[in-house]
């Protein structure tokens, strides 16, 4: 499994102690999800949308999950929001793509925002 090469910042900042062990399961969860390779993942949760990805995996602990459910849950959640026009245009992803889709492919380098 890859590391975070920004531990200090995106997903694994925002984990906190739990850092180790949320990059353990939110990985290979992401890669299972969307069907995408490690290094898009790791670019992903490593970038400011990790830590955003973070934010919500927190909200679902802070609602009494256990932090895999918490993981799974994010997940859905992003799956289920799709990107808007403006955000689409600015990253040159397809119409209907759900936001984790976009995120991923946005922290991939695509478009001028990052």
């Amino acid at each position: 499994m890859l590391q975070s090469q920004e531990q200090w910042y995106g997903f694994w900042g925002s984990m906190g102690d739990a850092a180790e062990t949320a990059w353990a399961l939110a990985l290979p969860a992401i890669v299972a999800a969307m069907g995408c390779e490690e290094d898009e993942v790791r670019d992903f949760l490593d970038s400011r949308h990790g830590r955003h990805f973070a934010d919500t995996v927190r909200c679902h602990q802070e609602r009494g999950h256990a932090l895999a459910q918490a993981i799974g849950a994010a997940i859905t959640e992003w799956r289920g929001y799709r990107v808007g026009k403006a955000t689409r245009r600015a990253y040159g992803m397809p119409e209907g793509a759900d936001y984790l889709t976009g995120m991923v492919l946005a922290a991939q380098g695509c478009g001028p925002l990052l």
